[in-house]
């Protein structure tokens, strides 16, 4: 904005393109925020990644009767609110087509942490399909979804499977963006998860606060 006002001070033409920059950065800005808050899943929030993890295994026993074993391997660390939204969405999904698709009995999750990135895969001893077909199809079954995920960041996905084989669902998630620059994508999503997390914190010490100053008042 400055630097258009920069190239022609005082041009009334200039200085109402400015304003109209302004104000769309500025609704981007808002709308990033509130597309970030609705991707942020309660149990990540409330969890973190492998407890939520565990979570989402555990519900596939329960509601589908499908045993999923969960291995963490590597030294556990805090990840950045966007790798961690992206890693359990990939899981998610992946664990929503085997309860769909798959007809398998058996799954296993595994999140590897390694340095400068999250490993995981879901594999299954399901049905299988023929990985060209579906994507050939439009990525059907969420593959294209997950695919983008990964690479918002600059991840890497993969998708094996064939039929009657079962299918492992894959990816590398770095924890530091390339291209997280000042203003990119990957910095604006991961900024907005931090201020959501940074409120919801802040609300609930000042709800606990003002509790423990309601019991001394009381007394």
């Amino acid at each position: 904005r400055a630097a258009v006002q920069r190239r022609v001070p005082g041009d009334p033409e200039v200085q109402l393109l400015s304003r109209r920059i302004q104000q769309f950065s500025e609704q981007i800005s808002k709308d990033l925020h509130h597309l970030v808050h609705e991707l942020q899943p309660a149990q990540l929030e409330a969890l973190g990644l492998t407890a939520a993890v565990k979570h989402l295994a555990d519900e596939m026993d329960r509601n589908y009767n499908i045993r999923v074993t969960v291995h963490i391997d590597g030294a556990q660390r805090r990840l950045p609110p966007l790798v961690r939204v992206i890693c359990y969405r990939i899981v998610q999904e992946s664990l929503t087509n085997i309860a769909r698709h798959a007809q398998a009995t058996q799954a296993a999750i595994k999140l590897q942490f390694v340095t400068g990135a999250v490993k995981l895969s879901v594999s299954d001893n399901g049905q299988g399909f023929d990985v060209p077909a579906a994507f050939a199809r439009g990525g059907t079954m969420g593959l294209l979804g997950m695919q983008e995920r990964a690479e918002v960041v600059q991840g890497v996905f993969k998708v094996e499977s064939s039929i009657g084989a079962g299918t492992a669902i894959s990816a590398a998630i770095p924890t530091h963006f390339p291209e997280q620059q000042p203003g990119s994508l990957s910095a604006q999503m991961n900024d907005a998860i931090e201020t959501d997390l940074a409120v919801e914190t802040f609300d609930e010490q000042g709800a606990q606060e003002l509790k423990n100053q309601e019991a001394v008042d009381g007394k």
